[in-house]
């Protein structure tokens, strides 16, 4: 990663001062590792202008300078989000938008939120609480993660199984093209769309087509009574309850088979581990629906023969947040995509290949999704290019898909992030030409490198 060397940065700080102070645009060295708290792994440090917003007009402003000028622009916030994929080809710019962080309107009796992009999800989820509400999203992300962000990578978690993604609750969005235009799409409700629902273009375009300014959210009561129940037994029985589970009338919010030790010594004690895997299953209705779904998992736990343990209220929420600590301190993290029947299958080869390396994996499947995450650490690169190598190998035959969600920069430089994606890649990249004809924002970003000819 390289920084433009036809560009002269102090002429570019120059320029940017005369229009916004000198107050917001610094010059600095820039470690994209480090920014996303990763540690210094590798990255190739640059110089590039930092420019910290704190106005959508702003942010117009230097969008149209850096398309006079044919500056390449990273729209950042925490950074929280710069491991999801590769950063690209260098920019001059870094588009700095924590200071864009105000509730623009919040209806707690219409449900419905507008937040500007620098908003924290742990912010948001604070206020959201006290009216009894929530946006009902859990990915796996550090505190300081911005909604612009999680937006922009399509982040999610083990919650998709009952409430969807941003895809579902993003109502509408505010975006700046490079051309420096506001733009307005969707609104502050969810409504049929005739053609194309432009909102969703931007939901996980990896900040390559516009940079969101604010966004319209769909929210969701908080759950009167909280409840989890953790089943442990063989893969072949869990494989069998999985099905019981999907073909049951039961709607769990979170139906997941993680690896046992991702929960050991937080409210699982080691004493309570008994196998390598378990189906975490979440219950977000009253106190009599969640009863009835963990009366019906005891009577198949015993049918079976499965160990079964279950936690309401603080303790449940306990088991997530530990969930959510642990896998933050993985290193490297494969996104597998297919058919929620095949994960295991796919898993098997996989568990192969971690079992004769150094390092540990641990695994996260979503049982109805078909959304599964390997997260490793200490693992080699040789190591780490076999298992990307392997799953793609095993998903193709099932049209399925393997992105690497985090990594270090070596591996992101020799195997391609995303992988094949046939001949909706062509699709991409003409919307890409269309909105960003110069290719100034995020280059090099997004699926198959989005670089214009």
């Amino acid at each position: 990663m390289q920084s433009n060397l036809s560009v002269d940065l102090d002429e570019v700080a120059k320029i940017l001062s005369e229009t916004l102070g000198d107050n917001r645009v610094t010059k600095e060295h820039f470690n994209g590792l480090e920014t996303a708290e990763m540690g210094d792994a590798g990255f190739h440090r640059y110089d590039v202008v930092r420019v910290r917003i704190e106005t959508e007009d702003q942010v117009a402003e230097v969008l149209k300078a850096a398309s006079a000028y044919q500056w390449r622009v990273l729209p950042v916030g925490a950074g929280s989000q710069l491991h999801a994929t590769h950063l690209g080809a260098g920019v001059d710019i870094l588009l700095d938008l924590t200071s864009l962080n105000q509730i623009i309107d919040y209806s707690p009796e219409d449900m419905v939120v507008s937040v500007q992009a620098g908003v924290t999800l742990t912010n948001l989820q604070e206020l959201l609480s006290t009216h009894k509400q929530m946006l009902p999203l859990d990915p796996v992300c550090r505190p300081g993660a911005t909604l612009g962000g999680l937006i922009a990578t399509a982040a999610n978690g083990p919650r998709r199984t009952g409430y969807g993604t941003f895809r579902d609750v993003v109502a509408g969005v505010r975006v700046v093209y490079p051309s420096g235009d506001i733009m307005n799409f969707g609104g502050r409700v969810m409504k049929n769309v005739a053609g194309y629902d432009m909102t969703k273009l931007f939901i996980g375009s990896f900040g390559t087509l516009a940079v969101i300014v604010e966004a319209h959210l769909k929210l969701k009561p908080l759950p009167l009574h909280r409840e989890t129940v953790t089943m442990q037994g063989r893969r072949e029985d869990l494989k069998i309850l999985q099905k019981r589970l999907v073909h049951s009338s039961l709607l769990p919010t979170r139906l997941e088979a993680v690896s046992s030790r991702v929960f050991q010594n937080g409210i699982l004690s080691r004493s309570q581990i008994h196998h390598p895997w378990l189906l975490a299953i979440d219950c977000d209705e009253n106190a009599s629906a969640a009863a009835y779904q963990t009366s019906q998992l005891r009577t198949w736990a015993d049918e079976m023969g499965l160990s079964i343990d279950v936690f309401q209220g603080v303790s449940a929420d306990d088991l997530w947040t530990h969930y959510q600590e642990s896998l933050l301190g993985f290193d490297f993290v494969l996104r597998l995509n297919i058919a929620p029947t095949l994960l295991w299958q796919i898993v098997t080869p996989l568990e192969k290949i971690l079992g004769e390396a150094e390092g540990e994996g641990v695994f996260s499947l979503g049982m109805t999704t078909g959304v599964g995450r390997l997260y490793g650490k200490g693992l080699s690169f040789k190591v780490q290019e076999e298992l990307v190598q392997q799953a793609r190998g095993l998903v193709s035959e099932y049209a399925g898909s393997v992105v690497i969600e985090k990594a270090e920069p070596w591996l992101q430089e020799k195997v391609d992030v995303f992988g094949s994606i046939g001949d909706f890649q062509p699709w991409l990249q003409r919307i890409k030409d269309a909105i960003d004809p110069q290719n100034i924002l995020s280059p090099g970003r997004f699926v198959g490198g989005m670089k214009n000819a």
